[in-house]
């Protein structure tokens, strides 16, 4: 663990790039989970898509947000 750490000290570079592939790939697994569709469960690399647009806020979207997603997937 302290490699790593020591790592990411010399290039914070990598602490910004892995938190941003971190809050994607966290993002698409939630939006993937059955709860977060109000119909039928959306694929994973529909989600994945709508959660790297929601981290870099472009906001593009393959499924209707407001009326795919429940509560939870907003």
């Amino acid at each position: 663990m302290n490699y790593w750490w020591q790592q990411l000290k010399k290039h914070p570079t990598r602490l910004l790039v892995g938190g941003f592939a971190a809050a994607i790939l966290a993002g698409g697994l939630l939006l993937s989970l059955r709860g977060s569709a109000s119909g039928p469960r959306i694929g994973f690399l529909d989600a994945l898509f709508t959660a790297t647009s929601a981290v870099c806020v472009t906001g593009l979207t393959v499924r209707d947000t407001g009326s795919e997603f429940s509560t939870f997937g907003h």
